[in-house]
């Protein structure tokens, strides 16, 4: 799959391309349900199937930003599993933001994608302020000469009645370490990226080295607890390591520092990580964060969340 920036890179296929609309985050089953669309009409009419999303959130430009469930590495990467063709990144900017929808088909969808077809969710909304809904991509793509294909939004069954798989959804998982839920509707774990940072080593005064990250502020930060991770990393390209992951604020030892910390005890690791891009994997809530009287008593609760982890996948 091709991965572009902008257009300054694009060349359109002349026989034309078949185009996916909406921000994708977090590549859920719903999603997943849309690029199958895509595909398979791309196929059935000769074109190339090609993704059309944004390089940010347009919230960061409307002052309606969310949190975010995957940077664009990992929505590229869940999206090519899919059989695309070309992911395109376009910029959202104020200027953007102040197109009417007729000049995102005309402008965006014909004259740069040259798109015969254009695949999207049954509530994507589109130019100034959304007032673009998929009832009106119908009707512009039969004045500009597109065929608009509209996906239903995949429903199922959650926490006993018939919800809507989105985004949001997601988020609220994250946010309570719903781990195994989050897993169940997208496919793949919830997974937070950063660089290995030098912490307190309070951990490795205790015997239990951490690797700890500060995450992208924009991404949402799963429920304090600890968690059983899986942690990979370009420093061990050949292997993963089982972990335990603490989401949280220190309490045993008085952190005043702020925010929340994200530390990794990975087990059966030996070596120095620091300054190292690392993926944590979250599989699932082992326990909450909790104060202990003493490092002793957290170093024991320490082996007993590793031991656990130890017997998992």
């Amino acid at each position: 799959m091709n991965i572009i920036y902008g257009f300054g890179q694009w060349s359109f296929p002349q026989n034309g391309t078949a185009v996916a609309l909406g921000f994708f985050d977090g590549v859920h089953n719903g999603h997943k349900s849309l690029l199958k669309t895509l595909t398979r009409v791309a196929q059935e009419n000769s074109l190339e199937s090609v993704v059309y999303t944004f390089a940010d959130h347009p919230g960061r430009v409307t002052r309606n930003e969310v949190k975010l469930l995957c940077s664009n590495r990992q929505k590229a990467g869940y999206i090519a599993e899919t059989g695309v063709s070309e992911l395109i990144f376009d910029w959202f900017d104020e200027s953007f933001s102040r197109i009417t929808p007729d000049e995102f088909a005309r402008e965006i969808l014909v004259k740069k994608l040259n798109a015969r077809i254009v695949v999207a969710g049954d509530n994507y909304s589109f130019g100034y302020k959304g007032s673009g809904r998929s009832e009106d991509l119908i009707k512009l793509g039969e004045k500009y000469g597109f065929r608009a294909v509209i996906v239903p939004r995949l429903k199922c069954k959650f926490d006993g009645q018939k919800v809507t798989v989105s985004s949001s959804l997601l988020r609220t998982l994250v946010a309570s370490g719903r781990m195994t839920e989050f897993r169940k509707l997208t496919g793949h774990n919830y997974t937070l990226e950063g660089t290995v940072v030098k912490g307190r080593k309070v951990g490795r005064k205790i015997g239990f080295p951490t690797a700890n990250i500060r995450p992208d502020k924009r991404s949402v930060l799963p429920e304090k607890g600890v968690y059983a991770t899986r942690v990979r990393s370009s420093a061990f390209p050949d292997n993963e390591f089982k972990a335990i992951t603490n989401v949280g604020s220190n309490p045993t030892f008085d952190d005043h520092t702020g925010g929340t910390t994200i530390e990794s005890y990975l087990l059966d690791f030996k070596g120095d990580l620091y300054g190292a891009a690392i993926e944590i994997e979250m599989i699932s809530k082992i326990r909450d964060e909790k104060r202990f009287e003493n490092p002793d008593e957290l170093s024991r609760q320490i082996m007993t969340d590793a031991g656990k982890r130890r017997r998992m996948k």
